[in-house]
């Protein structure tokens, strides 16, 4: 076996090494055979992509990678759905195969043979619609994307410049925890914006009092005081309800 390998090696060593697409291959005037081709459409009928391979100028051959979705993934989809949120998957692979694990996923809105800058441009298309983008991404290709979105997410053992971009790390590496975080944003906008309330509404309570109600030194500050303990305690909701969950 040593042998062959050492053979395989020497083979090689000289030689141009091209790995990619069918688009880069073009890029890089690789001649395709009509019968890789025709490999091509059945792997993408069947949801499966092809990586060719090509020594210097001449195709070599091609490997056929079938795509596996997480098992978590779809239940975290409907789990989303619910929350009213849309999804799209951005991808660079081929569009029949994005598509069929659009379909698996039960996500309707998909693009597919996207280049890494491009899918920062759609990002950019979705703010301009008036939508807020989260983008999930472990990749290379997503730095750009995850770096243009407003929440971005990545997962540890990602690649490394996908990690650093991204605000949002998800520690245990899976999807699960996708829906307690958006559960958690729910949360404390709800919480910030019932602070507000108990910032501004006592405020002009007290001064229609002081105006129309006749209200005297001691009723406005104990109104005040009681809206500054409300707006504590309520600051203080999220920590408390973990301390009570906790024990």
């Amino acid at each position: 076996m040593s042998i062959i390998i050492d053979i395989f090696i020497d083979y090689i060593k000289a030689k141009i090494i091209r790995v990619g697409s069918l688009r880069f291959m073009e890029m890089e005037d690789i001649s395709i055979p009509p019968e890789m081709n025709i490999l091509q459409e059945e792997a993408y009928e069947q949801g499966h992509s092809l990586v060719f391979i090509a020594l210097n100028d001449q195709l070599a051959g091609a490997i056929e990678l079938n795509p596996t979705i997480r098992p978590e993934a779809k239940q975290v989809i409907a789990q989303l759905k619910q929350r009213g949120l849309s999804m799209y998957i951005i991808s660079g692979d081929h569009e029949q195969p994005t598509r069929k694990l659009a379909q698996k996923l039960g996500i309707d809105n998909y693009f597919a043979e996207t280049l890494p800058e491009d899918k920062a441009n759609l990002i950019e298309q979705l703010q301009q619609e008036g939508k807020v983008v989260c983008f999930v991404g472990d990749g290379i290709n997503d730095s750009i994307a995850l770096k243009k979105s407003q929440v971005s997410i990545s997962f540890r053992g990602a690649s490394t410049i996908a990690t650093d971009t991204a605000a949002i790390i998800l520690m245990d590496s899976h999807l699960d925890q996708l829906d307690h975080l958006f559960g958690i944003a729910e949360e404390f906008n709800t919480n910030m914006k019932n602070n507000l309330n108990w910032s501004i509404i006592p405020t002009f309570i007290c001064w229609g009092g002081v105006f129309f109600l006749n209200f005297g030194i001691v009723s406005t500050i104990i109104l005040y005081d009681a809206s500054l303990l409300a707006g504590v305690w309520n600051a203080m909701s999220p920590s408390l309800k973990k301390s009570t969950s906790a024990r």
